[in-house]
């Protein structure tokens, strides 16, 4: 629903799927045919009198319930321009989703903000936060750009994903810069990517606090911070993010040859743990397979 009050104009779109949400949490660009369950706003609304200039879609309010999602439909590549998506506030209840696809901004700038929506950014697309942001009980997915965020709080189950392409703002594609970042409360960093052929995520931070409860989730994550704290019960962990059977005995990813762990006498086993590397010989009743677990002291083999 749209609506306009004539006297203070003032827009506001007030979106509700009544907990109906769709069958897939991402939407597939290369088959909108078959996305459902999602509000679209359209090209053609970028030329209503009330949109501002061309494709700029800004509102002084935005309500989203009851796992609605929303949506930009693509401009046509021959236009060559970008969509704006703005709010000035912003009410929820933390259960909406708002995709931000290529060619699309949403530059929500401001001194602080505690977003009410979860936000997937996409290849190509921009999402502009505060310097002081929270993640509270929402997902916050970046496959694109994230701007301005320099202190970032994360509680109560909310959800960072630093995937490969995603970036902050004037970094490199895979590096994530902020000042101060604190995880609390069943919250999580996931910087998770593929042992073969994704490269690694690095993260910059000048404070890093994990605190009880709280977890980063890591496959190949370079962590550069001057100062960390890792309370009891948090968790920074790559465990079982190694290379395994699946990934074949022969060849090489981008991070250098492949070792499933199999041992180095029998593919079927291996006397030992591998810890990243091959395991001691083995035999077909062999022990256990890599897993790529961290390397903990009560470990009986260290490397």
């Amino acid at each position: 629903m749209f609506l306009y009050h004539l006297i203070h104009t003032h827009r506001t779109l007030l979106i509700d799927n009544n907990n109906k949400k769709p069958f897939t949490r991402d939407i597939n660009w290369d088959k909108l045919d078959e996305e459902g369950g999602r509000a679209w706003i359209m090209p053609d609304s970028g030329i209503h009198h009330l949109a501002g200039k061309q494709h700029r879609f800004h509102f002084e309010e935005l309500q989203i319930y009851s796992n609605a999602h929303l949506a930009t439909w693509p401009l046509a590549t021959s236009v060559g321009q970008n969509i704006s998506l703005f709010f000035k506030f912003m009410i929820g209840d933390r259960t909406g989703f708002v995709h931000i696809g290529n060619q699309t901004i949403m530059d929500l700038n401001r001194p602080e903000i505690d977003l009410p929506f979860s936000a997937h950014v996409y290849l190509g697309g921009h999402l502009g936060l505060a310097p002081v942001t929270t993640i509270h009980g929402v997902q916050i997915i970046l496959r694109g750009v994230l701007a301005y965020v320099k202190n970032l709080t994360l509680h109560h189950g909310g959800e960072l994903w630093l995937n490969p392409g995603g970036r902050t703002h004037k970094q490199n594609e895979n590096n994530f810069d902020f000042k101060n970042v604190l995880i609390q409360d069943t919250a999580t960093i996931y910087a998770r990517s593929s042992q073969i052929n994704e490269p690694a995520i690095t993260f910059n931070t000048r404070s890093f606090t994990i605190e009880g409860g709280a977890r980063v989730l890591a496959t190949y994550l370079i962590l550069n911070t001057e100062n960390i704290n890792i309370d009891d019960g948090g968790e920074l962990t790559a465990d079982y993010q190694g290379y395994n059977t699946s990934h074949g005995y022969i060849g090489r990813g981008i991070h250098g040859a492949i070792n499933p762990g199999h041992g180095s006498d029998h593919s079927l086993g291996g006397s030992g743990a591998g810890h990243g590397g091959s395991g001691g010989s083995g035999n077909i009743n062999g022990g256990a397979k890599n897993t790529g677990r961290t390397v903990r002291s009560e470990d009986r083999q260290l490397s």
